[in-house]
């Protein structure tokens, strides 16, 4: 019996988190009330609090489970000695992310007048830059990339360049050059 319950709790998370996902992105967080997520799910009020204490929490969870770390790049993409094949998953994994492109314009709002989602957000953002110095230690200690690069420099150069430039609709050609841009600032002498 057990079994079927955890199921339907699951289920029932999962809807709440849906449906608030959608009413989000579509009204804002200020114009949507718990009232209106259970509305919306088909359950009721008390059903969502037996989850959630509150609706931030749902939007913090919203962020953790739903927004994966900007940049993330596969630890077998790590092992490769290809750097464009790095560099390309990095770009990817942004694109195939940037569809959450409305759930992060929500938090980016909300984190205005609320600490807790601000340095949630924060956190994340320092994540994504120390992953991305971290890659690019082991690059230049594997002799791929430009020795004694600022690595928070170049990790921040690079955050920006990709997280303001892919979006879901960016093309192939695109992606690659901008990954000949990123290939240019670590490998100097890359030639396209």
């Amino acid at each position: 019996m057990t079994k079927p319950i955890q199921n339907r709790a699951k289920n029932t998370r999962e809807t709440i988190l849906t449906t608030a996902y959608d009413l989000f992105i579509t009204h804002g967080y200020h114009a949507v009330f718990i009232r209106d997520i259970a509305q919306k799910a088909g359950i009721s009020v008390g059903s969502i609090y037996r989850y959630f204490p509150d609706q931030k929490h749902i939007l913090l969870t919203l962020l953790d489970e739903r927004l994966p770390l900007s940049l993330a790049v596969s630890s077998d993409r790590l092992q490769s000695t290809d750097l464009r094949s790095i560099i390309t998953s990095i770009v990817e994994n942004r694109q195939k992310n940037s569809a959450n492109a409305g759930l992060r314009a929500v938090l980016t709002v909300v984190a205005m007048d609320d600490a807790d989602v601000k340095a949630r957000l924060d956190a994340r953002h320092e994540a994504s830059i120390r992953e991305l110095s971290l890659l690019l230690a082991k690059l230049e200690k594997k002799g791929l990339s430009r020795p004694h690069l600022d690595l928070a420099f170049t990790s921040n150069l690079l955050h920006i360049l990709v997280t303001n430039t892919i979006t879901p609709t960016t093309t192939s050609a695109e992606i690659n050059q901008l990954v000949d841009v990123i290939l240019h600032i670590i490998v100097p002498d890359h030639a396209g």
